[in-house]
């Protein structure tokens, strides 16, 4: 796991160094590793967490295709102390409450008026992104950046949910998955296919 010690060191520098809170900072080094290996192609912060109404509204960032068709929503929870470089265990409730609120923000986007939010919001082109993807949409996909280590593989997939028509998938990215995609030195892990059918 050195290389989430790594990262949890980079996310106290970006604090010092940007002005930036540690989840922005944690979400914005997350988001550049899985660019550079190639598991998203683009991320645009969206960082939103309050109250509205009794129910807590939260979003970390967001992607979508130029046609519409695919939506990826980002949240995230970092919670580690900033001297703190320790790889600690996220409890499946905790990732199961960051889901829970992404797919409540989508739902959110979808009910709220147009006129009830605010053109200056930094809301306002995420859900304008999503009401207009409404009957377009073919993928949502929920990324869960973690600061820590979850001891099984969490990823969720449903190929028509909720009668809605597209297919939802659900990634944790947190210590271990990140290590299947990057070496301990930090390097992308590119796979190898070899067709055993052209050799004996």
């Amino acid at each position: 796991m050195s290389i989430f010690t790594d990262i949890k060191a980079e996310v106290s520098q970006r604090c010092i160094s940007n002005g930036l809170a540690a989840n922005e900072a944690f979400c914005e080094i997350i988001t550049e590793k899985l660019k550079d290996a190639g598991v998203i192609d683009e991320f645009s912060p969206c960082h939103f967490d309050q109250t509205i109404d009794g129910r807590r509204i939260k979003i970390d960032g967001y992607a979508i295709s130029d046609d519409l068709s695919k939506l990826e929503l980002f949240i995230s929870s970092y919670d580690s102390d900033a001297e703190d470089l320790s790889v600690k265990k996220i409890e499946i409730k905790k990732i199961r409450q960051l889901q829970k609120l992404a797919d409540e923000f989508y739902q959110y986007a979808l009910l709220i008026r147009s006129n009830s939010y605010n053109e200056e919001s930094e809301l306002f082109e995420i859900i304008n992104y999503i009401k207009q993807s409404a009957k377009k949409l073919e993928f949502l996909r929920v990324h869960i950046l973690g600061d820590g280590y979850y001891t099984e593989n969490y990823n969720v997939y449903s190929s028509n949910r909720k009668g809605m028509g597209y297919t939802y998938t659900c990634e944790l990215w947190d210590a271990n998955s990140l290590k299947t995609v990057f070496s301990d030195e930090g390097f992308v892990e590119n796979n190898i296919e070899i067709d055993v059918n052209k050799f004996s």
